[in-house]
């Protein structure tokens, strides 16, 4: 049983690594060839390449860059909130994991 267990497990990982291989090819074919003429689901618009999804990620789960919220930035027919909890939590610079914590520790 502890084979086919393993097994199963080496065949979803070999599986994942084909996947994350494939992708990288695919988004970063605007590198190897020019990007007009790769079709428009390949372009860099549609499909990011791998390194600026790893990128985002890691700014994401590391506090990354500190952004100040924007002062009286209102995307018209959207609705308003009137709470600030947001840049409130960006000026106490509150990174993702402790978000995730106290969030966790709610519930």
């Amino acid at each position: 049983m502890k084979r086919v267990t393993t097994q199963r497990f080496l065949l979803g990982l070999a599986s994942l690594a084909t996947m994350l291989v494939a992708y990288t090819l695919a988004s970063n074919a605007g590198r190897m060839v020019e990007p007009e003429a790769l079709p428009r689901l390949l372009r860099p618009e549609a499909l990011p390449p791998s390194q600026a999804i790893v990128g985002a990620l890691a700014e994401l789960v590391t506090g990354g860059r500190r952004h100040a919220p924007p002062e009286g930035h209102v995307h018209p027919g959207l609705p308003v909130h009137t709470s600030d909890h947001v840049g409130t939590l960006l000026q106490q610079g509150v990174t993702l994991q402790e978000s995730l914590a106290v969030s966790a520790a709610r519930v």
